[in-house]
């Protein structure tokens, strides 16, 4: 079903009518935002040496525990690591040795997957009013800071020197006006806004990170705090100037809960995005229209807040939100192929929030509390990586020539490169676990360990 609507704009200030070019973004051994680029694509295309028949070399080259909660992705760029934590930290990490460079804290949660370009890193605290900022990304300086109107959770788009930040926060309680921001990249002034919903204090929100197709953002929305929104539990395609060309709603009442939270993959003449209402979408990217649907759980409600990954003949997408294994046994990570038929799946024990990175043959995703490294075409689990604290992964994975890197639920970094031998692997892990057993992490520069326990059936989330 695919229905139009004019687009909501919130008229704003703007330097000038046509966006400042920010300078070329470099970016070497780069994993540079959530699900690796605009597209959300999680395919990593640089050479990293690692496919099916080296992936069970991978070791441990080093390890950082933050200690504090962390559900945003790793990020990579320039020999950088970035880690954004539910604390307010920011951290970034020489990635061939794990030293800390600098540290930034910024006053209020983190969420979101932080994103880099152009010199800088753009960042945001989740609680209402969200602060967004650009730091200076050698040094962590502020270079410039935006409140906004709701939450953030979702990552921003960053395009030809404007950064698109989605604002979320509209869920009855809050009933945020969110929508999308538009800020200059190397200024913060502040350009367009779009809302998901005119009605102020009716919710609305965009905690989907924003992607973009070669002409224009793709995203997902949430529900609003009253029925009869049509661009509410939505995917929309704006223009860069903030005009809207579609919405494909997934429910026909807004008030539901079935929000589009995981990033909408851009693949040739198509959008891939899964919602909450249990389903995963093919819908043509000029006109909105579903092309076909498959379901993956049987609640609705409890779908994916996951993002789909490809390789380009491959989707990969994680199914299940919140469900209870014992009622719903329906979370798993699947593979699919262009027609949206199931080649093969993961059951897993939770839902996976994030998605898969891929290298090669290659798929590393988060499940409960290990990295898995899966074949893309068939499924097997090749390698795995267990949190020795017994934590979830929350995030997904980077990959990127210099290595793997992932963050568990209570902000340990972890480095994993190609070594020479299963065994290297294995004793390597030892290792860890036994600093994990001893309470001596390989490095504990923020305050004591705390450890966190999975109760009953369900891992521990933050």
């Amino acid at each position: 079903m695919r229905t139009s609507a004019a687009p909501a704009l919130i008229a704003a200030p703007v330097a000038s009518a046509t966006p400042v070019a920010a300078p070329a973004a470099a970016c070497t051994d780069c994993w540079f935002t959530f699900m690796h680029d605009v597209a959300r694509s999680g395919l990593q295309t640089s050479q990293t040496g690692v496919n099916s028949a080296t992936v069970a070399n991978l070791i441990i080259r080093w390890s950082y525990l933050i200690d504090e909660p962390t559900t945003a992705s790793p990020i990579v760029a320039n020999g950088v690591v970035y880690v954004a934590t539910g604390a307010g930290s920011v951290i970034a990490f020489d990635a061939g040795t794990g030293t800390p460079i600098w540290r930034q804290q910024l006053g209020g949660p983190i969420t979101m997957t932080p994103v880099f370009d152009s010199g800088l890193l753009f960042v945001a605290t989740h609680t209402p009013p969200a602060q967004f900022f650009a730091l200076e990304a050698t040094t962590g300086t502020i270079v410039w800071q935006q409140s906004l109107v709701g939450a953030e959770r979702g990552a921003p788009l960053t395009l030809n020197g404007v950064v698109y930040v989605p604002v979320s926060g509209g869920d009855p309680g809050m009933c945020h006006q969110g929508g999308i921001y538009s800020f200059q990249e190397l200024t913060g002034v502040p350009g367009w806004q779009w809302v998901v919903n005119s009605i102020p204090n009716d919710g609305g929100s965009v905690w989907s990170p924003v992607s973009y197709d070669g002409k224009n953002l793709v995203f997902g929305t949430g529900n609003t705090c009253t029925p009869g929104v049509a661009n509410a539990n939505t995917v929309v395609q704006l223009s860069p100037a903030g005009e809207q060309n579609w919405t494909t709603p997934a429910q026909v009442s807004s008030y539901v809960d079935d929000d589009f939270g995981g990033a909408a993959l851009i693949m040739p003449g198509r959008v891939i995005a899964a919602g909450k209402n249990g389903m995963l979408y093919s819908l043509n990217d000029q006109t909105g229209a579903i092309e076909w649907a498959v379901r993956q759980t049987s609640i609705d409600g409890d779908g994916s807040i996951g993002s789909p990954a490809t390789n380009g003949s491959i989707i990969i997408a994680p199914s299940g939100f919140l469900t209870d294994p014992n009622t719903d046994p329906s979370a798993f990570v699947g593979g699919y192929d262009l027609n949206g038929n199931l080649l093969w799946q993961v059951p897993t024990h939770d839902y996976v929030p994030g998605g898969a990175a891929i290298t090669n043959d290659v798929a590393f995703v988060s499940i409960d509390d290990s990295v898995v490294a899966l074949d893309v075409s068939s499924g097997e689990q090749l390698w795995s990586f267990p949190s020795p604290f017994d934590e979830f992964f929350y995030a997904s994975p980077a990959v990127v020539s210099s290595g793997v890197y992932a963050v568990d639920s209570i902000g340990a970094v972890y480095a994993l490169s190609l070594g020479t031998s299963t065994t290297a692997s294995a004793k390597a892990r030892n290792v860890l676990l036994e600093e994990a057993r001893t309470r001596r992490p390989l490095r504990q520069p923020f305050g004591p360990l705390l450890r966190r326990t999975r109760g009953g059936a369900t891992l521990a989330r933050y």
